[in-house]
């Protein structure tokens, strides 16, 4: 009896290069760069402006679909790291490491927006997290009314008035909330680079809502 050996072709599939993240449909990039993970479809891939990264690194953020929830909308998002020898175009720079991430935003008209996802850490969840972004959506529509102390560092018009101040907040997005060191619920706006506005709630009750603006820092 004559058996017939078939070579088995394995195709080894080259480490996901910064550039070609770049270049592919967001679900493919996905693919390739969180292969062996556990991860949704991603439809959005990102350059962050990191203003203080390594030399020879870069990195990506890869958002997932949002999916409904019954306290509003939860999205998972990565950070997909590459690093490059300086002297090489950062387009070569090859996949090294993934990190996950979540971010909650409230349901529009029962939908999920597709922008203005908030992060959250520390005792907070995602459920906590979207009551505090219910909480503070109030006090910006008017439907709940706590004194304001309102301190402005920048050349802004955040706190010539009760109305200013809720306008102002009204237009931005908060892109992080906390619990801080007092056990005070606080909520950041505003990106790296942008002027830093923060807004706290001094108690579990609906006591004072602390607005503050400073300028960025310059680096």
């Amino acid at each position: 009896m004559t058996l017939a050996f078939i070579p088995l072709l394995l195709t080894m599939q080259t480490p996901l290069t910064f550039g070609e993240a770049l270049r592919l449909p967001p679900a493919e990039a996905g693919e390739r760069a969180l292969s062996g993970l556990r991860h949704g479809p991603i439809v959005h891939v990102q350059r962050p402006q990191d203003l203080m990264g390594p030399p020879g690194f870069v990195r990506l953020i890869l958002r997932e679909q949002p999916a409904r929830i019954p306290e509003g909308c939860i999205r998972h998002w990565w950070s997909v790291q590459f690093n490059h020898d300086p002297a090489t175009p950062v387009e070569q720079a090859r996949l090294v490491e993934s990190s996950r991430g979540i971010e909650v935003a409230l349901a529009i008209e029962q939908s999920c927006p597709e922008t203005g996802y908030t992060g959250f850490a520390g005792s907070l969840d995602a459920a906590t997290t979207l009551s505090a972004l219910r909480k503070l959506e109030q006090v910006i529509l008017g439907a709940t009314n706590p004194p304001i102390v309102c301190r402005n560092s920048t050349p802004s018009y955040l706190c010539e008035d009760r109305q200013t101040t809720l306008r102002e907040l009204g237009t931005l997005r908060p892109s992080f909330v906390m619990i801080d060191q007092r056990g005070r619920l606080e909520f950041w706006f505003g990106a790296q680079g942008q002027a830093q506005t923060t807004a706290i709630f001094d108690s579990d009750e609906d006591s004072t809502l602390l607005v503050s603006r400073s300028a960025p820092l310059p680096f």
